[in-house]
């Protein structure tokens, strides 16, 4: 996300007036300071990767991302209403480069269902505490994931499921930021669900399934490897305890406690 934030070496445009832009288009719903961000970091070669995966569909993509935006400040209750409108126009401007790119059109009949806001929950709410989507959806096109920044990736991916599960398909998923600035896979990879596994034992499966609703091959990879690097910090810590004992309760604090 440092790219977007207009706070990393090397844009196209000054650093003060990309964080500008980046305040403007994140949080006041600024489509032209959206858009501006958008060509400041837009990358030919992640177009011409896309363009390659919506070949194998051979029909035109249809462009779908998360939303409405739903406030930072919501309770974990869920009490909290939607806003009546989106506050971030950076995925709109993204989904929108992409079509007059690639062509295409922006899907307007999936919204998020009212849920939680994202942006403060930590990584182990996140898994918790996931939003919903309603919506009709197309069966006759590939659709492109589209969002402003990939963290763990749980949002587009319960979008993927949710449009999965209505008879759609899923071309490609696509951010323009990543807090490390970094391209990552969507997908749980061979590697880390070997590796989750073997640090957490053949049980995880069912455990995750029992405990969120999935198992945990269908875990995002930035998912999995959150999952590896957590178990191995606190594995010094907590002498004598099995993984998943301390998985275990670390999702019972969150429950419990919403922290």
């Amino acid at each position: 996300m440092a790219v977007l934030k207009g706070d990393q070496e090397g844009l196209r445009i000054k650093k003060s007036d990309a964080a500008k832009a980046y305040q403007a288009a994140k949080f006041s719903n600024d489509m032209s300071a959206a858009m501006d961000l958008v060509d400041m970091v837009w990358d030919e070669g992640k177009e011409d990767a896309i363009i390659d995966r919506l070949m194998d569909a051979g029909k035109r993509p249809i462009y779908v991302l998360p939303h409405p935006a739903f406030d930072d400040e919501d309770a974990i209750d869920g009490t909290a209403g939607m806003r009546d409108g989106p506050v971030n126009a950076i995925p709109f401007a993204h989904a929108a480069r992409l079509a007059e790119a690639i062509g295409g059109e922006i899907d307007n009949e999936i919204t998020q269902k009212a849920r939680v806001g994202r942006t403060k929950l930590n990584r182990f709410q996140r898994f918790l505490w996931q939003p919903s989507f309603v919506g009709d959806i197309s069966t006759d096109r590939p659709y492109v994931l589209v969002d402003d920044a990939f963290t763990l990736g749980g949002t587009l991916a319960n979008l993927a499921s949710y449009i999965l599960a209505g008879g759609g398909t899923i071309a490609c998923a696509t951010a323009l930021a990543h807090k490390a600035a970094k391209d990552v896979p969507f997908a749980l990879t061979q590697d880390t669900l070997y590796t989750l596994k073997t640090e957490y034992g053949p049980d995880i499966d069912r455990f995750w399934k029992d405990a969120i609703g999935h198992e945990a091959a269908k875990l995002t990879d930035a998912e999995g490897s959150f999952l590896v690097d957590w178990w191995r910090s606190e594995q010094s810590k907590h002498d004598g305890y099995e993984g998943l004992q301390l998985l275990r309760n670390r999702l019972l604090k969150v429950r419990d406690q919403g922290e």
